[in-house]
């Protein structure tokens, strides 16, 4: 462990974190909503926004929305908030049930609840924690697991696969996730893979809602045009996580999250906000800093700590600097390993939302893009040398 150059200003700045925190109506550990309920109180937002994913991101609208909120899971089948470490937050979950269901897990947060839940029409709160809890006991992804069902249950309604899956069917589900992580012959080999490769094999590519290799979660870019942008620009695709970026989604003001974008039709702003937003989680991410720290800390004090942990100069502007090298060299070796171009899926793109308070919207990913380029800056370093790293 390292002392810091300046103990004292250390100590100082950290006083200072602790009561930006508590003074957030997110963080806050007494009435902080994300501390309080979890990521799951997304569902609220976004539910109440029809901005949520429903049967494979055909649909945004669901009513019964409040059954799968943070509320909810508070009033059942929570047992315990957790932490990382000394973190005051407590945004993490664990519940239990022995009811219908007998397990005891972390989680489910928002993502999962989202994939294995409302985008797949299961609306048993229990049920999803105990399919998460299966996921995790057979080393598989809950989210990518969730997303790739959804697309079966599509691909078998429109008659792409028989004996697949139907909207909602839990004790179907249950077995074919036990058949993805053992690779079971047929189905289960074919899921194994993820959503991309399955609809592939499938027949029905236009199925896969996957950027770069990894299906999109939590909300739908038609409804947020910054999430659209940023799941395609991002180095990691659809792994993005909303609550990392929660202040450039529109549905999360219902939360008393002060987002960025003031100007919804204005594609400049949007990409402005998205890049600086990407360039603060890059900086935010080198430092092993939780990013929810974002909705209560600015980078000139994490500058400031920095400067009495390790005794050198730093400021905000310095840091974003970084920020920014660190963003463009992830993208030069996403483009060196061929990972793919900023694209969505074509559901996004053409396909209108059929109904609800949005209906017959799209994602203009084009025109966010066409600003976006206009922003991205040329790192500083120079980096012939990255081939050496891969």
């Amino acid at each position: 462990i390292t002392k810091p150059a300046d103990t004292s200003k250390f100590i100082q700045k950290l006083r200072e974190a602790q009561t930006k925190i508590r003074a957030s109506n997110l963080l806050n550990h007494e009435h902080g909503l994300l501390a309080v309920y979890g990521t799951p109180i997304a569902v609220d937002a976004l539910g109440k926004n029809e901005a949520i994913p429903v049967k494979n991101y055909r649909e945004t609208t669901l009513p019964e929305y409040d059954r799968l909120s943070g509320r909810t899971m508070m009033r059942g089948i929570l047992i315990n908030r957790m932490t990382c470490s000394y973190c005051p937050v407590t945004c993490r979950r664990e519940t239990a049930s022995s009811k219908t269901y007998s397990f005891r897990i972390e989680g489910p947060d928002y993502a999962q609840i989202s994939s294995l839940g409302s985008n797949c029409l299961v609306l048993d709160l229990e049920a999803i924690a105990y399919m998460n809890y299966l996921c995790y006991n057979l080393g598989i992804d809950p989210i990518e697991s969730g997303n790739t069902l959804a697309m079966l249950a599509e691909a078998s309604e429109t008659g792409y696969v028989e004996k697949g899956l139907q909207w909602g069917d839990v004790n179907r589900m249950l077995e074919l996730l036990e058949d993805m992580a053992l690779r079971q012959e047929g189905l289960g080999e074919i899921l194994g893979e993820g959503a991309e490769k399955a609809a592939h094999e499938l027949g029905c590519p236009e199925f896969s809602m996957s950027v770069k290799g990894i299906t999109i979660q939590n909300t739908d870019p038609r409804i947020e045009p910054a999430w659209g942008l940023l799941n395609a620009v991002e180095s990691f695709g659809g792994a993005v996580h909303i609550w990392v970026y929660g202040d450039l989604i529109r549905s999360m003001r219902d939360l008393g999250i002060n987002v960025r974008i003031s100007n919804w039709g204005d594609f400049y702003e949007i990409a402005l906000r998205s890049y600086e937003k990407q360039v603060e989680v890059a900086l935010l991410d080198s430092l092993q800093v939780c990013a929810f720290s974002g909705y209560a800390l600015t980078l000139a004090d994490l500058a400031e700590a920095l400067e009495a942990m390790t005794g050198h100069g730093f400021s905000g502007d310095t840091l974003a600097e970084a920020g920014a090298v660190i963003l463009e060299v992830e993208k030069r070796i996403n483009k060196l390993r061929g990972t793919g171009g900023d694209r969505l899926p074509r559901r996004f793109l053409e396909e209108e939302i059929p109904s609800g308070m949005h209906r017959g919207k799209v994602c203009e990913l084009n025109r966010m893009l066409s600003e976006y380029y206009k922003l991205v800056k040329q790192p500083s370093p120079p980096i012939d040398a990255i081939p050496t790293l891969l």
